[in-house]
């Protein structure tokens, strides 16, 4: 499966799937913060957003654009 979220993506939606289901657990919120954190963790976890993909949105494509032109210009100096 391709993948397209960058690393700092998945990071934060660990955060947020953390703090929702925890504020569910303990009564704070609905049942609702709970299946909207689990979904970000499990989209977290597979590096995969379906609404990234019906959107064309693709984080990690900028993530790799960075990274080979940081390597072009490395190549460059030498």
């Amino acid at each position: 499966m391709k993948t397209n979220l960058s690393e700092a993506d998945r990071v934060l939606r660990i955060l947020t799937a953390s703090l929702l289901i925890s504020m569910s657990v303990t009564g704070i919120t609905g049942a609702w913060a709970f299946y909207i954190g689990l979904a970000a963790l499990v989209s977290s976890a597979f590096s995969f957003c379906l609404i990234y993909w019906i959107l064309g949105i693709d984080q990690c494509e900028s993530s790799n654009l960075m990274a080979r032109n940081s390597n072009l210009e490395s190549q460059q100096t030498h």
